[in-house]
Parts: structure tokens; C-alpha cells; sequence
């Protein structure tokens, strides 16, 4: 599938109303565009009702590049976003104009230490009123965002802001019309599955195979892995063990063969940690992501204790999704639709 760097160069400077039919692709989407746009220096903020989860920052840690970094120096800030869509349900914005007032003043002082003055906003507030088919009070506060977008226009600042929107409730024949008032108050309005299929064919002459070697011991796994790539433009190698792997890293002339190596901790021979370490002594930029079946704080102990940043290598938990896997690769060079 096609990049998601297209998604925000065409919403920049919009007020984009974002329509999709899978969580994982919509999370993928917003992600990616977040990314993209610290990798730019844009100074972004992810408002996510998904942010009340006490789990949450640990797991957008892992999606985020550089995630410490940003979150250290004020790129990003991740706003817990349920108080702000509770207090929209009951038709107070109150703290939605705290957060406009708060965005401008840090566009401002960015500005004036040099830094890039541009900002991504991912709101999602009436995306769950959507979802609870409040429509009136979707419109309402989507109406809000719509002045608000205006009112930075007018001041000149180049304000980026995403807010995505379930097509599974709004495509339902009795909710059309609350999809077209909703759309409305949007500058632009995309929809998130024929954003993806017009950009892969466009690219389609220039996406190259992205490189992947997956070490994992059951053969049955690698099997649903070269299943679940082979239509993809991937070119995908699997083995077995530590010793197999490291034939295939590490090369004489210490440069990686891979865009992306996917280790098990349970491979055979070795320890998937041991393993990444002696790869990462050769290839210090290679992207590593580990797979497992243990839990969370054991996985967290093993990385402290083989100096591996969590931040850095993604775990993910078996059984996963495939989506989830492909939303970590760094650059993103196709997606794919549960």
C-alpha cells in the first residue's frame, strides 16, 4: 500500500474531517501524520480521549519516534482528551478555548526561540460524540474547530487540524444528513480508504520493496507472515534462529540488508535480545522490532538490562495484527486494511 505522507501535505493547513472505517487505520493514520510532522518540527498536540487509558503513554511511547525526545522538549503534547469530550456532551467548550489560547501562546514562543511555527493538531472529541450518534453536539463543537481554523487563518498561523470521524455510523442511511452537516464545518474532507487506494496508484511506479527479515522459531507463524506479505511490494526473509539471523545482518561490510528486522524473544539458539545487540553493534541505525509472548514488565526488565530504550525498539504481544506490526515501520513505505 502507499505511504501516509501524502495525508498530511494534503490536509496541511486545514481543518480536515477524516472518515474511516477501522480503529487500527485510523490510529495508523493519525500516528503516521504525527510522526511526519515532528520529524518536520512541527510542534504537535495528539488529543486523544484514548489518553484517559493509564496504559496509553506506554503504548504511544513505542509508536512515536523519538517519543522522550519530543516529549522533553515540547514538541508533542498528548492531552487526555475524555474531560473535554464529557464537557462537549453537555454543550460547554469551556476547555476547548483554554486549549486555543494555550496552542497560540506556545506557536509564540517557538516562534521566538526560532523553532518551526508551524502545528499538527489530532483531536478526536467529536469523533466519540459520532460514535454515540450525538450529532447535535458533534456539530456544534465541529462548528467551534471550524471558526477556530478560521480565526488562525486570519491570523496567519499555519495550523494543521485532524479530526477523524467513523464512517460505519455515518455512512448508515439514517445518519447521511448528520454526515453532510458534520462535513460542513470542515475545510476538507477526506475519506481515509480512497485517500490510501488513489495514492497507491499514483506511486505505484515508485514504491520500492521495503526489506524484511523476520527471525521467529514456529514454522506455522513464518508461514502466516509470508502469507500476510506476499501481495505486498516486501521483500521478505524468514529464518529460524539467532545464528541464521546474524548470517543474514550482518554483513563484511557492516551495512544493513534490511529496512526492518522483526526478532522473536523465543528464537532458538540465542536470546533475541543478544541477538539485536549484536546486530546493533554493527548497524547502530538498524530498526529492530521484537515480538513476544511474555509480559510487559518482564519484556521491560530484559530491554533495561541489554540497554535497549523501549521507546526505540517496539515489543509487540502475540497475538497482534498485522496493521499493528506495519504501523511501526520507519519510513512507512505502504499500509495495509484489516
Amino acid at each position: 500500500m502507499a505511504s501516509l505522507d501524502d495525508l498530511l501535505r494534503s490536509s496541511e493547513r486545514q481543518h480536515l474531517m477524516l472518515l474511516y472505517d477501522d480503529e487500527g487505520d485510523r490510529s495508523a493514520a493519525e500516528i503516521e501524520s504525527i510522526n511526519n510532522a515532528l520529524s518536520a518540527g512541527w510542534y504537535c498536540v495528539y488529543a486523544t480521549v484514548d489518553a484517559n487509558d493509564k496504559d496509553f503513554a506506554s503504548k504511544l511511547s513505542m509508536r512515536i519516534s523519538d517519543y522522550d525526545r519530543h516529549a522533553e522538549e515540547g514538541n508533542l503534547l498528548v492531552l487526555n482528551f475524555m474531560p473535554f469530550y464529557d464537557s462537549a456532551a453537555d454543550g460547554d467548550l469551556t476547555l476547548f478555548k483554554q486549549m486555543k489560547a494555550e496552542v497560540e501562546e506556545t506557536l509564540k514562543a517557538r516562534t521566538a526561540l526560532g523553532k518551526e511555527g508551524k502545528a499538527l493538531l489530532v483531536a478526536d472529541a467529536a469523533c466519540h460524540l459520532a460514535k454515540h450518534k450525538q450529532f447535535d453536539e458533534c456539530v456544534t463543537l465541529e462548528g467551534w474547530w471550524q471558526e477556530t481554523y478560521n480565526d488562525w487563518l486570519a491570523k496567519n498561523l499555519d495550523i494543521t487540524i485532524i479530526c477523524a470521524h467513523p464512517s460505519s455510523v455515518l455512512n448508515q442511511r439514517p445518519h447521511v444528513g448528520e454526515k453532510g452537516r458534520i462535513s460542513q464545518s470542515h475545510s476538507l474532507t477526506l475519506d481515509l480508504n480512497d485517500f490510501m487506494q488513489k495514492s497507491q496508484s499514483r506511486k505505484v511506479n515508485e514504491v520500492q520493496s521495503i526489506r524484511i527479515l523476520v527471525v521467529e522459531p514456529e514454522s506455522d507463524i513464518r508461514l502466516l507472515y509470508r502469507r500476510y506479505l506476499h501481495s505486498m511490494p516486501v521483500d521478505l526473509v524468514t529464518v529460524a534462529g539467532g545464528r541464521e539471523c546474524l548470517e543474514q545482518a550482518v554483513t563484511p561490510h557492516k551495512r544493513s540488508l534490511y529496512d526492518v528486522i522483526i526478532i522473536d524473544t523465543h528464537i532458538k539458539d540465542s536470546s533475541g535480545f543478544h541477538i539485536a545487540k549484536k546486530i546493533l553493534e554493527e548497524n547502530p541505525d538498524q530498526q529492530i522490532i521484537f515480538t513476544t509472548t511474555w509480559d510487559p514488565e518482564t519484556i521491560g526488565s530484559d530491554l533495561k538490562a541489554h540497554s535497549l530504550e523501549s521507546s526505540k525498539y517496539p515489543v509487540l504481544h502475540k497475538p497482534f495484527m498485522f496493521s499493528s506490526l506495519l504501523g511501526f515501520v520507519r519510513p512507512a513505505k505502504f499500509r495495509i486494511h484489516q
